[in-house]
This record gives structure tokens, sequence and C-alpha cells, in this order.
């Protein structure tokens, strides 16, 4: 978490969920503009999904190349994957798609989410700082300045907080001053 001083009090904010907030923002701006950036893998990486997950990529592969994924398929039930959006994470690029499969499959029961914006968040989700992970001061602020830059940076689509604010008098009460 990231403690940040207000005047009349403090807030913490949930690192994880502001990144995937700034992320979905980002990859949002990105896909509007129509100019996603690929990076291209040294060695491609050939990934096994299930029956299911894989009907699913299928079905949903020209919304993965829309959003910056270079796959193919690659035999049954087998892709390649040859490209990965420019700024998600490469170190294993197979999890990065299989987590968002299974994102995607866990917000199904969401259905006012249109499909392109579950899977900017599926790849938000995978691409973000995980809680815990440390941060330089440097990237704290960073990201602080980030997440009051975006469009909602109380909340992620989902309505889960980013933010939680304490007050002074809140405090005031913890400590049983008057």
């Amino acid at each position: 978490y990231i403690l940040s001083h207000l005047k009349s009090g403090f807030i913490l904010i949930d690192q994880e969920r502001a990144h995937q907030r700034i992320l979905i923002d980002h990859y949002t701006e990105i896909l509007q503009s129509g100019n996603v950036p690929s990076q291209q893998l040294l060695f491609p990486v050939n990934m096994e999904l299930t029956v299911e997950d894989f009907d699913l990529l299928k079905e949903q592969e020209a919304e993965f190349k829309k959003l910056g994924f270079d796959i193919r398929e690659f035999g049954k039930q087998t892709y390649i994957i040859q490209g990965l959006p420019a700024e998600a994470p490469n170190d294993d690029p197979a999890a990065l798609i299989e987590g968002m499969i299974e994102s995607f499959k866990n917000d199904q029961q969401n259905i006012k989410s249109e499909v392109r914006l579950k899977w900017i968040q599926s790849l938000a989700y995978g691409s973000s700082v995980k809680r815990g992970q440390k941060l330089s001061l440097a990237e704290m602020q960073n990201m602080v300045d980030e997440l009051f830059a975006t469009s909602m940076p109380y909340s992620l689509p989902n309505q889960k907080p980013i933010i939680v604010t304490y007050s002074l008098e809140e405090l005031d009460k913890q400590f049983k001053r008057s």
C-alpha cells in the first residue's frame, strides 16, 4: 500500500489496483488511437490450452490482435505467441494470456461490460505490479501522480476501491483525543 498525507488526514492507496486503473486507461487510450504497438518476442512461445480456453481464444483472437498480441493457432489446442503489447510484461507470455483468459471467464457474470473492456481489464490485471511488490519512493510518487490523472482514480470498473481516506477526526477517535 502507498500512504500519502492530506491536509485533512491521509489516504491509503492499493498499489496493485492503482496500477491496474492506470493501465486500463492507458490501454483504452492506445486502442482508441488505433496504433497499438506490439513487441516481437525473440523466441516464440507455444501455449497449450484446455479445449474450453482454446475455443475462447480462437473466438476472441481478433480482439487479442487489436490489443497488440501477435498470436496464431498452431495445431490442436495450441497457440504460438510471437509478440505482445509493447508495455506488457514478457517474462512469461503464456501465463499472461492464460491469466487474461481466467480473468475474462471470471468476469462473465458482469454482462454489462463490453468484451473489449473485459480484455483490456484482463491485460491490465496481468500486467500490473503486484500487492506487496517493493516500489521506490520515485515509483510510488509517479504512480500516485498517474493515478490522479486517470478518468476514475478512486475505483476500478468492477467498483473495487483503490483509495481509502482517513480524516483527522477519525484518527483522533482512534487515539482517543477529543
